[in-house]
């Protein structure tokens, strides 16, 4: 698969299965008015289905009880009403949502686990998902992972207050 922006793009939309769509490809780079000859592109279309806790304020609650939630961040789209977020953590909005209640000690959330398949960042916040706060984010800190290779994994610690809650984006 590409990554957006590396010789291919996504574009991810809701529709209705009466809704008929155009798709309109055109060239990535400056090219002359009479140049017709950009490259070669292959287009794949499917149907993605979201996880149900796609956007914040469907975040699956989790427990401090060491428990691992099983996950997956195909089919997720950018969550446009908790946007505004993103500089905060110098990241997009695209992911899987957690949330879970601050116990006073120091929380650990971590894709450190056999079945992690591709590559996760961990973004954690504090507030409402309409004002969200970055508390800590972490990507590429593969080596405290023990797991296989731990090559896809991310680990990010937190220090937690007594009955806030905090939101991971996965």
């Amino acid at each position: 698969s590409c990554q957006n922006g590396m010789y291919g793009q996504s574009v991810i939309w809701t529709a209705n299965s009466d809704e008929k769509f155009y798709l309109y490809v055109h060239a990535d780079k400056n090219i002359g008015e009479n140049d017709h000859d950009a490259g070669s592109f292959g287009l794949n279309v499917q149907a993605a289905v979201q996880p149900a806790n796609d956007a914040c304020d469907d975040a699956v609650t989790l427990t401090v009880d060491g428990d691992i939630a099983s996950g997956s961040t195909s089919g997720v789209t950018p969550d446009t009403a908790s946007h505004n977020f993103a500089p905060s953590c110098g990241m997009g909005g695209a992911g899987t949502w957690y949330k879970v209640q601050g116990t006073g000690n120091t929380l650990q959330a971590s894709t450190c686990h056999g079945g992690t398949d591709s590559a996760t960042s961990l973004f954690v916040f504090t507030g409402s998902c309409r004002s969200l706060l970055c508390y800590a984010a972490e990507a590429g800190n593969e080596d405290v992972c023990s797991v296989g290779d731990g090559s896809n994994s991310a680990t990010v610690n937190f220090r937690s207050e007594s009955d806030v809650e905090y939101y991971i984006l996965v």
